[in-house]
C-alpha cells in the first residue's frame, strides 16, 4: 500500500516541491536559529530583562526587531512593544 503525504513547511502548511526544496533545513541552520533564540531569551526572558535591555540599548533593540524575532519569543516581544 502506497501512502503519499503532502510536503509540509516548518509551520505545518502544505507547500509545493519548489518551496520545500528552496530552503532545506540543515544542522547548521538549526544551530544558528537556536543560538539566536538563546540570545533573545537572555535579552527578553523576563520583564526586568526587557526593561534593562530596552533602556540601555534602544537603537540596537530596534535593529534586532527589524532583523526578525524568533517564533518562541515573538509573542512576548509584541506585548512588550505594544
Amino acid at each position: 500500500r502506497l501512502v503519499v503525504a503532502p510536503l509540509l513547511d516548518r509551520y505545518g502548511f502544505i507547500v509545493g516541491i519548489k518551496e520545500f526544496t528552496d530552503r532545506p533545513v540543515t544542522r547548521k541552520l538549526v544551530r544558528s536559529e537556536n543560538e539566536e533564540l538563546r540570545k533573545w531569551q537572555k535579552r527578553v526572558g523576563t520583564v526586568g530583562a526587557w526593561k534593562r535591555y530596552s533602556e540601555r540599548k534602544p537603537e540596537k533593540l530596534r535593529q534586532r526587531i527589524r532583523e526578525g524575532v524568533p517564533d518562541a519569543v515573538r509573542g512576548f516581544v509584541w506585548k512588550a512593544i505594544a
